[in-house]
């Protein structure tokens, strides 16, 4: 059994409220489920922060008064990112700012055709607060590792893309099939270098492994991984 937990507020708006719930939900969902869904039964999934809930705050203590409720926001979203049981963000329409740092945050997404998701904060002159752009930089760093003496700054690039791109890009990865087996195996080789890594323990560096991949040649990734691991175990 799974908990679903879904955001009630108008356009789902996050607010201190809102974040109180969601830890409330991950605890729940460890004591008594196997899993956590949030999900929104009409096409917003979340519309950000709410940030008119904010404003008696600010206008009072300015960006000071402010920080500690963006704290607690990135302490819930570590909360999700980290909770004992599988999350999942279902998402549909539109998960934008916060919303899209809560998808983020889970573990797994699952997202409609028409869903349109970015931190948009930079439009209104704010940055994203609740973790999204921590996620483009560990995202960044993770592509480049796969090649060696790649530019970081290009993967980086790729979490700031404008929407008419970025909803081009959105849609080819959902019809065209061969973007499908770019990522499959791209997950399988981000798997191998993994399990490289714990079999070559301190001894294991990017080049090797790059070099070691490289020599393998264009055959199954069942092949390699024997040739590599000594084992054709699960390629993902």
């Amino acid at each position: 059994e799974v908990l679903i937990a879904s955001i009630t507020s108008k356009l789902h708006l996050i607010s201190p409220a809102v974040t109180e719930g969601l830890l409330k939900a991950v605890e729940l969902a460890e004591q008594e489920y196997q899993g956590l869904v949030i999900w929104s039964p009409d096409d917003v999934f979340s519309a950000g922060a709410n940030l008119e809930a904010l404003m008696p705050v600010f206008m009072k203590s300015g960006s000071k008064g402010i920080a500690p409720e963006v704290k607690k926001l990135q302490d819930a979203l570590l909360r999700v990112r980290y909770a004992n049981v599988p999350v999942v963000a279902a998402m549909r329409g539109i998960a934008l700012g916060g919303g899209c740092e809560i998808a983020v945050a889970s573990a797994k997404r699952v997202a409609s055709m028409e869903t349109y998701v970015g931190l948009v904060e930079v439009g209104v002159g704010l940055l994203p607060g609740g973790g999204g752009l921590t996620y483009i930089a560990r995202r960044a760093a993770e592509n480049a590792a796969t090649g060696p003496g790649s530019d970081l700054l290009n993967f980086i690039k790729e979490g700031f893309q404008v929407p008419p791109v970025a909803e081009v890009e959105a849609k080819r990865g959902a019809s065209d099939p061969t973007y499908l087996y770019y990522t499959l195996g791209k997950l399988q080789i981000l798997k191998l270098r993994e399990d490289y890594r714990k079999l070559r323990g301190n001894e294991f560096t990017l080049q090797e492994f790059h070099d070691s991949f490289m020599r393998q040649g264009s055959v199954p990734m069942k092949i390699i991984r024997k040739n590599m691991l000594g084992e054709d175990g699960p390629t993902l």
